[in-house]
Parts: C-alpha cells; sequence; structure tokens
C-alpha cells in the first residue's frame, strides 16, 4: 500500500485506517483465488494479511473505539487458525518434494508414497477449509474491519470546541508512545538465551521465530512515523524469521514423516518404512545445518535492536511516506 505523502501530526489515524482496510482488501483478494484453484501462495499471503491486520489493531489500539477491537482480533483470528493446517501441508508437500534423497531407490519411492498421500490430504483439506470459511462469513468480517478502521477517522456530529485541539493531543502523545512500544516488542528476542541447548529446543526457537516475525511487522506498519531505521531492522528480522522458519518447515515434515514411518511399520510395509528412516536421516541432518545461519542471524539482529532501540528517545518525521509489502 501506497498511501500520499500526509502531515504525521494530522493523519496518522488516516493512515491506520487505510493500513486496516489494505489488508482486508489483501484477504478478500487472495480468499477469491482459492475459490478457484489450489493456490499455495495465495493461501500464505492471506494468512499472512491476516496476522499484519492484528498485529496493526494491536499496535494502534489507543486510536479505535474500544468496543469493537476484541471482536475484530477474535474473528480475524479465526481465520488464521482456519488457514494454519492446509499452510502445514502446503509446507509438507514443498518440502518433500525438494528434498534429494540420499539413500537410494527405496528413499525415493517413500518419498513418492508420502507426496501422493499428502497431495490427497490436501486436497481434502482445502475443501474442509474453504467451508470453514464460507461459515466464519469473510463479509461480514469485512463490514467489521471497515467499521473498525472507520472508528479511527469518525468526527463527532456535533463536535465541541475543542475536538480537535484534543484528537491533535491523542496523536502526539501516542506517536511518542511508538519508541517506547517497539522496544516492548524486541523484549523477548533480545532476552532469548544464546546457547547451544536453546539452538537445539525447538519449542524455545521456533518461539524466537514467532517474536521476531510480530517485531517485524511492527517495524513495517510504524516504520514512517518514527526515526528509527525500520526498514533495516525488519529486513534483519525477515532474514532471521526466514532461517528459523526453514528449520521449523524441517521439524513439521520430521514429525510427519515419524507418524508415517511408524504407520507403514504396524502394517508390515518394511521397505517403505525403511526408506522413511532414510528420509528421516536426510531430514535430521538438513536440520542440523540450520543451527550455525540461526545463531549467525540472532547475533546480528541483536546487536542492531541493541545499538537503535537503546537511543530510540526519537522525534516524529513530519511525512508519512509508507510501502507496507504483503
Amino acid at each position: 500500500m501506497k498511501p500520499s505523502p500526509t502531515t504525521t501530526a494530522d493523519h496518522v489515524q488516516a493512515y491506520v485506517s487505510e493500513l486496516i482496510l489494505h489488508f482486508m482488501s489483501v484477504i478478500q483478494n487472495n480468499y477469491e483465488k482459492l475459490r478457484v484453484e489450489n493456490h499455495a501462495g495465495a493461501l500464505h499471503d492471506m494468512r499472512v494479511a491476516t496476522r499484519r491486520v492484528r498485529e496493526t489493531i494491536t499496535l494502534f489500539e489507543p486510536l479505535f473505539l474500544a468496543a469493537r477491537i476484541n471482536k475484530s482480533l477474535s474473528n480475524v483470528k479465526k481465520v488464521t487458525k482456519v488457514l494454519g493446517l492446509p499452510r502445514e501441508v502446503d509446507v509438507n508437500l514443498k518440502l518433500i518434494r525438494e528434498l534429494q534423497p540420499s539413500g537410494g531407490l527405496v528413499a525415493r519411492a517413500a518419498s513418492e508414497h508420502l507426496n501422493a498421500i499428502l497431495e490427497e490430504e490436501q486436497s481434502r483439506i482445502r475443501k474442509r477449509m474453504l467451508r470453514r470459511l464460507e461459515k466464519t462469513g469473510l463479509k461480514s468480517l469485512r463490514d467489521e474491519l471497515t467499521q473498525l478502521a472507520h472508528s479511527a477517522t469518525t468526527t463527532p456530529f456535533k463536535p465541541h470546541l475543542l475536538f480537535e485541539e484534543h484528537q491533535a493531543a491523542i496523536r502526539e502523545n501516542f506517536l511518542k508512545l511508538i519508541p517506547r512500544i517497539l522496544q516492548d516488542r524486541a523484549t523477548p528476542v533480545l532476552n532469548f538465551e544464546l546457547s547451544p541447548s536453546s539452538l537445539e529446543d525447538d519449542h524455545a526457537v521456533h518461539q524466537l521465530r514467532i517474536a521476531t516475525k510480530k517485531l517485524r511487522y511492527a517495524f513495517e506498519i510504524t516504520r514512517p512515523l518514527v526515526s528509527i531505521p525500520c526498514e533495516e531492522l525488519a529486513r534483519d528480522c525477515r532474514a532471521l524469521q526466514d532461517v528459523i522458519g526453514a528449520q521449523h518447515d524441517t521439524c513439521m515434515l520430521i514429525e510427519r514423516l515419524q507418524r508415517h514411518e511408524a504407520e507403514l511399520s504396524s502394517r508390515n510395509l518394511a521397505l517403505l518404512a525403511d526408506g522413511s528412516r532414510q528420509l528421516l536421516e536426510d531430514l535430521l541432518e538438513l536440520k542440523k545445518g540450520y543451527l550455525p545461519r540461526i545463531e549467525a542471524a540472532y547475533i546480528h539482529l541483536r546487536e542492531k535492536l541493541a545499538k537503535e532501540l537503546v537511543q530510540s528517545e526519537t522525534s516524529t518525521p513530519e511525512v508519512v511516506h509508507s510501502n507496507t509489502s504483503d
């Protein structure tokens, strides 16, 4: 989204309102793609947009009508959840197709077998997802988010004499709070205790990824409103997020393959079970290879955050000119 340059002090509410409407448009457009084709990219983009709109509402909560916030957040979160399992299957399929088995014909046969199962599962889960999305009522969600967005810019029918001055004071005070909000978002990332044991703790690393993703969204969304180098910090967050994401994708496929191998063994399908065990060895080696990259990306990000956010008693720039990517 590229809103026209506007004066921050006068138009922060309009900027936030535009963000909400933009992300709702991304959700709706990608939903239309999902209805007509098996589009993994549309599913991913739709899910990301639901997360971004939730982060926008949370970040700018004081600017919205309080009565609408909890319901809007809850309903958007329901959509995010509906998209979760289909996205996981998409990721598993992509990774198993890209994996180059080192175990010969038996491992390749096991890979093709799992691929066929996942394709059938993907089709079934996508149909269920579309039914559930229909029940959630995306049209009503669009109306609800539109009303929430407009609540940030609504002027009373009969504004009191000091209404504009009061609104300006609210905006000014809120803008001063943004650096502190970003510092709070960065705290879980900075508090991660880097060690060989923590890097091998899949849950701890996954929590680091979630915190980094939220921090990245916060930097991208607030970039026009502060003098912190948000664009650069968002790129560093993205670098860490991506490498942890690749490791997490591998973890998900490992868990799925472990269940698959156990099922094959219980059915006495010895060759396929043996091939699955060989695939597991490949995946465990792949997962191990991500650890040095995670460590390097985290150290780089931590140093940048410590440097920039400690100095973040910033002044607010006069102009808003945003390009918030999906």
